[in-house]
């Protein structure tokens, strides 16, 4: 499975990458601290899952998510 991760907290991020990576079956393809990163990479990225940050400075997770969608 492809994942990434979107979170304004580094620490955060690098940790749920360390516990996504330990099954040899994900793989993460992103992780970010900016959402406007993750907005312009995508479509690129291709994930089978994202990870958000409900509570990020300038829009929240769900607001995030709703363009996502395919």
């Amino acid at each position: 499975m492809r994942v990434a991760i979107v979170d304004d907290e580094r620490l955060a991020v690098q940790r749920l990458v360390q516990i996504l990576e330990c099954p040899d079956d994900v793989e993460v393809v992103g992780a970010f601290t900016k959402y406007t990163d993750q907005l312009h990479d995508f479509t690129c990225l291709r994930p089978d899952a994202v990870f958000l940050d409900i509570d990020m400075p300038g829009m929240n997770g769900l607001e995030f998510a709703a363009p996502l969608r395919i």
